[in-house]
């Protein structure tokens, strides 16, 4: 006797290349302290998608801030290397 054992669709995960500060502490692991640091140092780059003044709308490139992790080079000598 054989059973039939139904077919399962693998999840269908999202993975935005934006993400939220939040979402980049979590994944990364970065207190809001350290996390708020390197993005004042330039390591990480933030992106304001909302160009009013008042806008607190930020936003973080993920390959941007995986490169930063993997190579520890900020994202304007990172430009400066490869336009040489």
């Amino acid at each position: 006797m054989t059973q039939h054992i139904p077919q399962v669709k693998p999840l269908a995960i999202e993975i935005s290349e934006w993400l939220t500060p939040a979402e980049c502490k979590r994944i990364f692991k970065l207190s809001n302290t350290k996390f708020w640091q390197l993005v004042a140092n330039g390591y990480i780059k933030a992106y304001r998608p909302d160009p009013t003044p008042n806008s607190r709308l930020t936003r973080f490139r993920r390959s941007e801030v995986e490169r930063f992790f993997l190579t520890g080079i900020k994202p304007e000598q990172l430009a400066k290397a490869l336009s040489e």
